[in-house]
């Protein structure tokens, strides 16, 4: 999947990405709402990692980079929901040095523009950390609702939809 916004690039992943993502992957401040919280990520076990999840055009890791620059500053995941043909799970991770300069909303709101008129999905599913509260307003902001709260692995864990209107 390749979209843009007028800041962002977002491109699927290539191994030219690999250690820009590695800076980001190795940070605890950046990885601390994100998945087992895992701060020391080789190359390979990156590679492993994109390998599994990337299935198709849409599916998969991705690079997030700045359209001036192209200067990779995170990454943007899509993953199919198991049973499901018309609903998607985003993540996005957004390199600490970034923070605070709208990069996130600017993702997120491209990501749907661009799938607006596609019609093949229908649901779009953020699942956030409850102490992340960045990204729970940015999801909010942006028209997202709350529809679950769980605890996952010790970390309490709500789970934010979108509905595109058919």
């Amino acid at each position: 999947m390749n979209f843009s916004t007028p800041r962002l690039i977002i491109t699927p992943f290539t191994e030219n990405h690999a250690n820009a993502f590695l800076d980001f992957y190795n940070k605890d401040l950046v990885m601390k709402f994100i998945g087992n919280g895992c701060f020391n990520w080789t190359k390979e076990q990156l590679l492993f990692k994109i390998q599994k999840l990337f299935t198709d055009e849409l599916f998969g890791i991705h690079a997030i980079q700045l359209a001036e620059s192209k200067e990779i500053i995170g990454e943007f995941s899509v993953f199919k929901i198991a049973e499901e043909t018309d609903k998607v799970e985003i993540g996005y991770i957004i390199n600490d040095q970034y923070w605070n300069k709208g990069y996130a909303t600017d993702l997120l709101k491209g990501f749907l523009t661009s799938q607006q008129n596609q019609n093949t999905i229908k649901t779009v599913i953020a699942r956030v950390d409850s102490e992340n509260k960045a990204s729970i307003h940015i999801c909010k902001s942006l028209g997202f609702i709350l529809t679950d709260t769980k605890v996952v692995n010790d970390k309490t864990q709500i789970t934010l939809e979108y509905y595109f209107s058919m």
